[in-house]
């Protein structure tokens, strides 16, 4: 600090710094992590001899391999079954960080033990283990306290980001995030909030796949005993995390058509109709499921609410849990006319309703024919704003269908069209749309198969 008082630094001048405070080699070490986009994943194999390799890449989240191949020099912390201690090994690229890390694996695999290679879950990188210590972290380490809870969510995000880029089969995922005992564990609060989120969002990816019904039915078997011993009653002095997991559980519930969930959120929506308050944390998510179940009565009593509620946050609610009415195209229509041409919804909130609106396979189809067939009038009514027209026009463009004709169809109109201030927004959306769809051809063969013994009940 003293050495760049009144005068301008570089990172490279902070790096040098370290380096010379901590005899440690910083400067070739950061250089990777700031000169290069991406990170790596570690993958480590078993060959045929039994020797135990590491190897990294630049993880892609859509897949694929990356003709670039660049290196990171990767500070990977190893936690150990045997000791349970941690051994921080430097892996600078030089074979000598490899070969430790490799000697310590082997020995792990001779014993049929379980390693655990990002420690705390500090490091910045994903590690992809054999199929041997993928079953032992599963089997015998997420059930137990030997790991703490940002090492199991590590765990669990390392495993669905590589299924989902296709390194690792979906099923996988899916079996280590139902373990019974892995749920009802140590520190289980804090890892459902992931599941629940993950859980939400493959919903969304297979609603309109043939083996739907099945995965509503996992779903269900999953998180059932979680919804009811959350309830539907805030209790006084609940940990944080309860109160945020409950609405987006009894929502997740209803997603896989659990019958006396729905019908527990139909009956409160009928008490608030009458008059009775909601808990201000279930009442989004009771005007969704309300919305979602029963349009043909609970769409007109969320719109009398929107006009007459003076609080802007209700107003919200409603019009977002309006254009939730999936299974009502009528009501879909609706409410995408109430959002845009009746007056009384604000600019700012008309993505709200879009983006509610996109969620749903209707909705989505609803918002991409509006987009399209409206183009120019609506890049001129809402083309020099700053968020709002980017948000339509990335919302109509990234969701489904998840097919490869849809994504097609998408680059095709965008290639002959300036998007204007949703250019970014758009090649977002088609990146995202391209993954979400490749992901999907990936994961229908395996996921129908793994859910197959469902199917026979």
């Amino acid at each position: 600090m003293r050495r760049h008082q009144y005068g301008n630094a570089t990172s490279a001048d902070l790096w040098s710094a370290l380096e010379e405070a901590s005899g440690r080699p910083i400067c070739s070490l950061m250089q990777g992590w700031t000169r290069q986009t991406g990170y790596p994943v570690l993958t480590v194999t078993q060959r045929s001899d039994g020797k135990v390799q590491v190897s990294q890449e630049r993880f892609l989240a859509a897949g694929g391999a990356d003709a670039a191949a660049p290196a990171w020099q990767v500070p990977v912390r190893v936690k150990q079954f045997s000791s349970g201690e941690v051994t921080s090994i430097l892996l600078l690229g030089d074979g000598q960080g490899e070969a430790q890390l490799e000697e310590l694996l082997a020995r792990a695999e001779s014993k049929g033990e379980w390693v655990h290679l990002n420690a705390g879950h500090t490091g910045f990188y994903r590690v992809n283990y054999t199929p041997a210590q993928w079953r032992r972290l599963a089997d015998h380490a997420l059930p137990t306290s030997l790991l703490s809870a940002a090492e199991k969510i590590g765990l669990l995000g390392d495993c669905l980001a590589l299924a989902r880029s296709g390194r690792l089969a979906m099923p996988q995922y899916l079996a280590m995030a139902t373990n019974p005992s892995f749920i009802a564990g140590p520190h289980a609060m804090a890892i459902l909030e992931a599941l629940v989120d993950d859980f939400s969002a493959l919903c969304n990816l297979y609603s309109q796949s043939d083996f739907f019904t099945e995965f509503r039915e996992l779903v269900v078997v999953t998180f059932e005993k979680l919804g009811k011993s959350l309830g539907w009653d805030p209790v006084p002095g609940e940990p944080v995390a309860a109160s945020k997991l409950r609405p987006r559980v009894q929502k997740l519930l209803s997603t896989g058509g659990h019958l006396a969930t729905i019908n527990q959120a139909l009956g409160l929506f009928d008490q608030w109709a009458a008059g009775q308050p909601l808990p201000a944390d279930l009442k989004f998510c009771i005007f969704t499921i309300a919305a979602r179940c029963r349009p043909e009565t609970s769409w007109a009593a969320l719109q009398a609410r929107f006009r007459s509620s003076s609080l802007h946050e209700e107003k919200l609610q409603c019009l977002q849990a309006m254009a939730a009415a999936s299974s009502d195209e009528t009501l879909l229509s609706q409410t995408l006319d109430f959002a845009l041409e009746s007056g009384e919804v604000r600019l700012q909130d008309i993505a709200y309703a879009w983006s509610s609106l996109s969620s749903s396979p209707k909705g989505a189809e609803l918002v991409w024919k509006t987009l399209t067939a409206r183009w120019e009038s609506l890049k001129e009514r809402f083309g020099s704003t700053g968020f709002v027209w980017p948000s339509l026009v990335g919302l109509a463009a990234g969701t489904k269908p998840y097919s490869e004709a849809h994504c097609a169809e998408v680059e095709s109109f965008f290639a002959e069209r300036d998007a204007g201030s949703a250019a970014r927004r758009v090649r977002q959306a088609i990146e995202a749309l391209k993954s979400r769809t490749a992901q999907l051809k990936r994961d229908t063969a395996a996921v129908r198969e793994y859910l197959s013994p469902l199917k026979a009940k």
